[in-house]
């Protein structure tokens, strides 16, 4: 039996003459809302539009496509099309093929309209879709769970993250019922957004940034949830401790020519090597980098001192982890995931740091949470045990709540798994990747000023220290902040500053007292920019402070990152399923691994797993 529920119907009666590939007739099932989109043409995003009939027919399904997707449909729900089709003629009907393949099986009632002209006469196609979307918060509410009590779903979910809720969302869609079970009393996982005082701001103390082109998956929800963003900041000069201004996008000061074309060489190769690396097995062809770590390759390489400094600070900036506790492969997979190295770390138009969103991130787990069935999500409820056998799972959570299904989707981080008994054990191959994968220090102390005094002084916001010192102390080019971003919202009137505190500079930086803390970073501060007024820096309205290392359910930020030869030997264990648990995550990911795209991404993947395993007779996903 399988368990995939559609939320429409499509019926062709015997009475009414065969259209052949199309339905006569359409409707909705059970609960659904009902999606309408606009006419779409031909036009590309940039707003040109092609000679080609066959190229605009292409480009209006492509563009049909994202409006479905940003509502949270699929071509599977369309219950209707209706395409125009200027100057018609049924001799030459390109359309009727592209539209069939566009479909993908699926047979949607059709009208064709043709017309003399639409609304541009360079518009040849145009065409609309009516979808119904199965629409789980609409469903009979889970009721609450009794402790000591024997609870029946169909999968168990761990983790009310990103990965964890899409995962949810795809499975109630597909008629699942399925609960989350969070540790924490919030949803969001390692997004967490919180106001400023005066309740005008919102300040992200997580995953912040997403792009509109290749994050389509972030960008879909944030459609969907009606989400407004900031474009991060590009113009203006960026900072270099000790080194001063340099325009924003061109290379930073150097001391000498051999010093600069060493770092060009070297930055230029990471993007070659990256892009050479197998995305789905990494070891296949790149397992000589995993023999060593990133500071090893760079050494090896022919970095010089001053580019063997800025390699761990790429490292220390994207991992919060030290180059010299990194195998060379996991990066360059890692970069490979996000497009390449320089599209990762770039805040532009195509980069891993280009947007924002004005009401902060945490709202895109609170949004899919709330398009879940209500009483799904259980909070406080940290898992302690998952026991399993041919006939499915039984899981516990230190709050004696049970409950009893036939799938588990975990989406904690690898080394959390060891705080969770399972019976029987993980595979080896498991074990070993949970005891080796390690997160990196992860600290954000936000600043926020009552003015922007930076960009009044022609500045971008973004600054870079080497962290020199072994002590962390600020001074002679040394401190706590590894990396400094411009994080404001100008039209909510939130001018800030993120500071990121990394790495073993971090890990000491966090044993001293509050305020020493919160000394050292506004020190650090007044000496990266010392051009300006001092008196500006030391006035923060409001310093927020987040350690996510210190977070029991999180221990450490973006993803898990492994030493040299680990991905070799076990890697290929991260997304393999144990029997009837699944495991999700934005470190399962391969594309924006360590990014909130690369936690939808694996949310998807994991409840893809689950519904195909449970279509299939037998129902069981893989052997003990």
């Amino acid at each position: 039996m399988g368990y995939k529920k559609s939320a429409i119907r499509t019926l062709k009666p015997t009475t009414v003459p065969s259209t052949g590939h199309f339905a006569h007739v359409g409707h909705t099932v059970g609960p659904a809302r009902v999606v309408y989109t606009s006419g779409m043409v031909g036009q590309y995003q940039d707003g040109s539009i092609s000679d080609s009939y066959v190229e605009q027919i292409k480009q209006s399904l492509v563009n049909l496509g994202h409006c479905l997707e940003a509502s949270g449909a699929t071509v599977k729900d369309v219950l209707k099309l209706t395409y125009y089709i200027a100057k018609y003629d049924p001799n030459n009907r390109p359309h009727a093929d592209l539209i069939f393949e566009w479909l993908e099986g699926h047979r949607p009632a059709t009208a064709l309209v043709p017309v003399p002209y639409l609304a541009n006469p360079k518009f040849l196609f145009e065409i609309e879709a009516v979808a119904a979307v199965r629409d789980p918060s609409l469903d009979t509410p889970i009721s609450n769970p009794v402790p000591g009590k024997v609870e029946t779903v169909d999968v168990v979910v761990l983790g009310a993250g990103l990965s964890g809720l899409q995962a949810a969302y795809d499975l109630q869609k597909a008629g699942l019922k399925t609960v989350v079970l969070e540790a924490r009393d919030r949803v969001g996982g390692k997004t967490w957004t919180v106001p400023t005082a005066n309740g005008t701001g919102a300040i992200d103390l997580g995953g912040a940034w997403i792009n509109d082109t290749n994050q389509s998956k972030m960008w879909a929800l944030g459609q969907r949830f009606g989400m407004e963003y900031t474009v991060q900041v590009t113009e203006g000069d960026c900072a270099l401790q000790d080194y001063g201004r340099f325009p924003f996008g061109q290379l930073p000061p150097f001391d000498n020519a051999e010093d600069r074309d060493n770092f060009v060489r070297f930055r230029d190769l990471v993007e070659t090597c990256c892009q050479t690396i197998d995305i789905e097995k990494p070891w296949i062809g790149g397992e000589h980098y995993d023999t060593m770590t990133f500071e090893e390759f760079a050494k090896q390489s022919g970095a010089l001192p001053k580019t063997l400094e800025y390699a761990n600070l790429w490292i220390r900036a994207m991992l919060g982890i030290d180059g010299n506790e990194i195998s060379a492969l996991y990066f360059l997979h890692y970069c490979k995931s996000g497009g390449g190295f320089v599209q990762m770390r770039s805040d532009g138009k195509h980069g891993g740091q280009h947007l924002r969103s004005k009401t902060g991130s945490q709202p895109y787990s609170e949004g899919l949470a709330a398009s879940l069935t209500p009483g799904s999500v259980i909070l406080s409820s940290p898992v302690a045990s998952i026991k399993q056998n041919a006939a499915g799972v039984v899981v516990s959570t230190n709050n004696n709540l049970i409950f009893r299904g036939k799938k588990v989707i975990v989406s904690v981080p690898t080394p959390l798994y060891r705080d969770i008994g399972f019976s029987p054990p993980l595979s080896g191959a498991k074990l070993a990747l949970s005891s080796s994968t390690r997160l990196g220090y992860f600290a954000k102390v936000i600043l926020l000023y009552a003015e922007p005094w930076w960009t009044k002084a022609g500045l971008a916001g973004l600054a870079h220290s080497f962290n020199t010192s072994e002590d962390g102390k600020a001074g002679n080019g040394a401190g706590p902040i590894t990396l400094i971003r411009d994080t404001s919202d100008p039209e909510s009137g939130v001018h800030a500053l993120t500071c990121f505190v990394l790495a073993n500079v971090g890990r000491q930086w966090s044993e001293l007292p509050a305020a020493q803390r919160r000394k050292e970073v506004l020190e650090q501060v007044v000496q990266i920019y010392a051009d300006v007024d001092p008196k500006q820096i030391y006035a923060p309205v409001e310093v927020f402070e987040q350690e996510w290392s210190k977070e029991e359910f999180s221990k450490g930020c973006p993803c898990p990152v492994t030493a040299p030869g680990v991905l070799s030997s076990v890697g290929h264990a991260i997304r393999e399923p144990f029997g009837n648990i699944h495991f999700v995550g934005t470190e399962t990911s391969i594309i924006w691994k360590g990014y909130m795209e690369g936690a939808v991404r694996s949310g998807e993947r994991g409840a893809a797993e689950v519904v195909a395993a449970l279509q299939k007779p037998g129902r069981i996903g893989t052997r003990l």
